[in-house]
């Protein structure tokens, strides 16, 4: 028996309202699942809640219950609270804890951009065959067992539909839309013979994750940024070689990927491993790309 607690944030504040779903794993022969929730400060000792429920079985053998509570809007200052989660089933006893942040209510809010940078290389050799198959594995692969099903793109996208009023800044990069628009389509073969039809439960879960970006990028739920094709690292090319000529041809074709896939005209441009040069200012604009994100330790002085 396993048990895993799904909070609805990991930071909160004074006087917020809490939603915290427990999960409890092979308990398929079992009638009364006994679920107690608690939740307290941890360096103070305070108790904030406790509570006890029975949890219902909702796929075979895996049951689920949900606590709601509120913190308390008097300030203990910022500290850590603790959620433990005790499951009394068939004889057997489980518990499960982790911390959250507790923060006083901030007097300014911080303005924040949050990007997130999505990328796979070309994992298909000039044959068409895959030596590789991570564009695809990191979407069904159940990476985050036992508190979801599903790899890091998946999730993440399922995240972002559960909170429509987070806005953040998501780099899908033209390889990685290119290889799931062709599994979509064709499916793929690796090198070593293995087929892998677009029918199959894996493709159609790479289907559904693409969809789950379009819908969020046509509800202006995330910004998309694009970028060069291959993640080709353009200051190097610039510096040592001048490939301008390059580097606007893969950039092109990454724009132009961009828009027949998600639908959208990007703004915005990654530029691979943040590998800057000034003369990508003047591609950039050529091509309509408006700004770029790059990292202020190593490239502004302060």
């Amino acid at each position: 028996m396993n048990v895993a607690i799904v909070p609805d944030s990991m930071a909160y504040t004074h006087g917020d309202d809490v939603a915290t779903e427990v999960y409890v794993y092979n308990v398929s022969n079992c009638n009364n699942i006994e679920v107690e929730l608690r939740a307290k400060i941890i360096d103070r000792g305070i108790d904030i809640h406790r509570e006890k429920k029975v949890a219902k079985i909702i796929d075979g053998s895996t049951a689920y219950t949900l606590f709601q509570f509120s913190l308390p809007s008097n300030t203990y200052g910022n500290a850590e609270m603790s959620i433990t989660s005790r499951v009394e089933a068939c004889n057997n006893i489980a518990e499960e804890s982790l911390s959250v942040e507790l923060h006083e209510r901030p007097s300014r809010l911080v303005e924040a951009i949050i990007v997130w940078h999505h990328h796979q290389p070309p994992n298909y050799l000039p044959n068409g065959k895959y030596f590789a198959d991570y564009p695809f594995r990191w979407v069904w692969y159940n990476l985050f067992e036992p508190y979801t099903l599903g790899g890091p793109y998946y999730v993440h996208a399922k995240i972002y539909s559960l909170f429509p009023n987070v806005k953040t800044v998501v780099h899908l990069s033209p390889s990685l839309l290119y290889q799931w628009k062709s599994a979509i389509e064709n499916g793929y073969t690796t090198e070593d013979g293995i087929s892998i039809p677009s029918s199959d439960v894996k493709i159609e879960m790479v289907k559904e994750t693409l969809k789950m970006f379009k819908d969020l990028v046509s509800t202006n739920n995330i910004e998309v940024l694009t970028s060069v094709y291959a993640h080709t690292i353009l200051g190097y090319l610039i510096d040592r070689f001048g490939m301008e000529d390059i580097i606007r041809e893969e950039l092109d074709l990454g724009i132009r990927l961009t828009y027949e896939i998600l639908g959208v005209s990007a703004k915005g441009a990654w530029t691979p491993e943040m590998a800057w040069h000034d003369r990508l200012v003047k591609i950039y604009n050529s091509s309509g790309i408006e700004y770029t994100v790059l990292c202020g330790k190593s490239h502004f002085h302060r």
